[in-house]
């Protein structure tokens, strides 16, 4: 193929083989901060993980507490509705006896109509989970 008179001739025929291995012995230690940077990525993802299991179950018991608050709210208002009705029948026959004065019977009404205002307000709250 390569001859000099003939075209295609068989003139000073060659051959050529053999075998390429490249082997990279050093790598200016790319391997090892690539190990490095791999375990510092799975332990950020797991401190991640952590700090997200911490905040759900932070969350999770501020609203368990509130829920216990509102519920405690809820009583005592319904204790304050009780006894601001005990007290309108109170003064009720005490002005029907003459023992209590017209703006003493009128000051209970309006305490229990404040404190009926109140039972609904706490109770859709408690529903609802707002504060």
């Amino acid at each position: 193929m390569n001859s000099k008179d003939t075209p295609f001739g068989s003139d000073n025929d060659s051959w050529i083989a053999g075998i390429s291995l490249k082997w990279q012995l050093f790598d200016g230690f790319k391997r090892y901060h690539e190990k490095d940077r791999a375990v510092a990525a799975r332990s950020a993802a797991a401190e991640l993980l952590e700090a997200r299991l911490r905040e759900v179950r932070y969350r999770v018991r501020e609203s368990v507490m509130r829920r216990e608050e509102m519920g405690k709210r809820l009583e005592v208002v319904r204790n304050s509705l009780e006894d601001a009705e005990e007290t309108v029948r109170l003064l009720t026959r005490r002005f029907e006896n003459s023992l209590a004065t017209m703006v003493e019977l009128l000051d209970a009404q309006t305490a229990l109509n404040q404190v009926r205002a109140g039972p609904g307000g706490v109770r859709g709250k408690l529903l609802s989970g707002r504060r």
